[in-house]
């Protein structure tokens, strides 16, 4: 996927921007379900950032339809045992730093994706907010 990831933004890579990540979302048996691109420019800090998915006959940009919701980044890691504590973050740079140190952590992308997440499936833990406390997100910081 990194190889189509790349050629999707390649008109922006020609403009400066950076390749910074290829993110996967997964489900809860690890299998990707889609990625978000992520590039940023050295010098005006503007990001590009853009999802992409698998049709089964190719890469597309875009994301594919979820009934219940998008699913939470890395949710294959989100089976905690004895009501862990999942960190919820505002970006999957975040998660990928907390997971690095052993915390379990997930976003649902940023804080605009909020309501259009599926919250349920990390039902045994209690989620803690970190750096995403404005309003359409702090009505999902309960304990669960």
């Amino acid at each position: 996927p990194i190889e189509q990831a790349k050629k999707f933004a390649q008109s922006c890579l020609n403009k400066g921007y950076v390749f910074e990540a290829l993110n996967e979302y997964t489900d809860v048996n690890g299998c990707a379900l889609y990625w978000r691109i992520r590039l940023k420019h050295p010098r005006t800090k503007e990001k590009w950032v853009r999802p992409m998915q698998f049709t089964g006959y190719d890469y597309a940009l875009g994301e594919p339809t979820f009934s219940t919701g998008k699913p939470l980044y890395h949710l294959h890691k989100l089976q905690p045992q004895n009501n862990e504590v999942i960190v919820v973050c505002e970006g999957e740079k975040c998660v990928d730093q907390l997971e690095e140190l052993g915390i379990i952590a997930t976003t649902s992308g940023s804080a605009s994706s909020v309501n259009n997440t599926d919250w349920i499936k990390p039902k045994l833990c209690s989620l803690i907010w970190k750096a995403m406390m404005s309003p359409p997100c702090a009505p999902h910081a309960i304990q669960r």
